[in-house]
């Protein structure tokens, strides 16, 4: 998903939201392969704080499946992902 930055500039205090659907069917961590059995879309909002600072903030619920690595058995779970961060965008001026 890419977001255009350009709807925020110039309109401080303006937000929008956002619904992302996860694209992804794994995860890869710590030399390992997850499936991701289940990820409902969520809401990301995104706030023009001043002309060249934003903020990012949502709350996204996924749940892994693996094996467990004594047994092997199949197994799940829940990951909760909180996202909030600042972001700051440079403007470039070009010498003509």
């Amino acid at each position: 998903m890419l977001i255009h930055l350009s709807e925020l500039f110039n309109c401080e205090g303006r937000k929008k939201v956002y619904t992302v659907e996860t694209a992804l069917d794994s995860v890869d961590f710590d030399g390992e392969t997850f499936q991701i059995e289940k990820a409902e879309p969520f809401e990301l909002e995104l706030t023009a704080k001043t002309r060249h600072k934003y903020t990012m903030s949502g709350h996204a619920t996924l749940t892994v499946g693996g094996h467990c690595a004594r047994c092997l058995e199949p197994v799940s779970s829940t990951a909760n992902w909180i996202l909030d961060e600042s972001l700051r965008c440079r403007t470039v001026r070009r010498r003509v």
